[in-house]
């Protein structure tokens, strides 16, 4: 019986050994590739990493280097006497009075001085209220949002500042809420808010253009009424007192 000799090997085509060749290539450079995007997607991740912890001690460094309370405050002009209550009915003896210019500096320690050209309204606070920390935001956003006069100059104090009191660094807080207006740091005696005849706060005092005080008010103010106040100020007038 004859045996059938084994049927010859078949030998890949041109074509074939070609493609072979080519996912050799391929399969050769995947892998140090593959290693080298991680190694880039590493490093990528790291520079972020880099920058948000920079920026992270920035913002550290800026509070804790931050001027919270003032070793002096200038007054330039007569202090202006108490504002009486609202019970006492009594007029408020600081109005047609020139506002006390106030030399300092502001929480970057850059000299600064109160009020700016009127007519203008100074807003005296303390991180601790509030009060404080109701208003703040909304004269931010009449500002924000255009409705705060071109014309009105805006400056804070901050004054009252405790360490172990609700919201400290006053700074921190102010530059938090987007404060976008001058600010003095008053002294530990209040020299500066005591100028103005603080009683409550917020505190705020409106200057016409002449640089006299129109009126000072205590405590809150809702948007829309003192958008109205602003916008009287303005235009030359005595704003409104709130509840008049």
């Amino acid at each position: 019986m004859n045996k059938r000799a084994p049927a010859p090997k078949s030998r890949p085509s041109a074509q074939a050994a070609a493609r072979a060749k080519q996912r050799q290539r391929r399969e050769k450079w995947r892998v140090p590739v593959l290693i080298g995007s991680l190694a880039l997607a590493v490093v990528a991740v790291a520079a972020v990493a880099l920058t948000v912890s920079d920026q992270s001690r920035s913002t550290k460094n800026a509070g804790a280097n931050a001027v919270e309370v003032a070793d002096a405050v200038t007054v330039k002009g007569a202090a202006l006497a108490k504002l009486p209550p609202e019970s006492s009915k009594l007029s408020d003896p600081a109005v047609g009075q020139p506002v006390p210019v106030l030399d300092g500096v502001d929480p970057e320690g850059k000299v600064v001085t109160v009020p700016q050209s009127g007519p203008a309204v100074i807003a005296i606070v303390a991180h601790w209220c509030p009060h404080c920390q109701r208003e703040v935001p909304v004269i931010m956003d009449l500002r924000k949002t255009g409705q705060w006069p071109s014309n009105v100059a805006l400056s804070a104090i901050s004054t009252s500042v405790a360490p172990d009191r609700d919201n400290y660094p006053a700074s921190t807080w102010l530059r938090t809420e987007g404060w976008d207006a001058p600010v003095l740091v008053d002294t530990k005696d209040q020299r500066a808010s005591e100028a103005y005849g603080l009683t409550g706060f917020p505190f705020l005092i409106w200057v016409d253009a002449n640089g006299k005080v129109v009126l000072r008010t205590s405590g809150e103010i809702p948007e829309g009424q003192l958008a109205g106040m602003l916008a009287q100020l303005s235009q030359g007038e005595t704003p409104t007192k709130p509840g008049s």
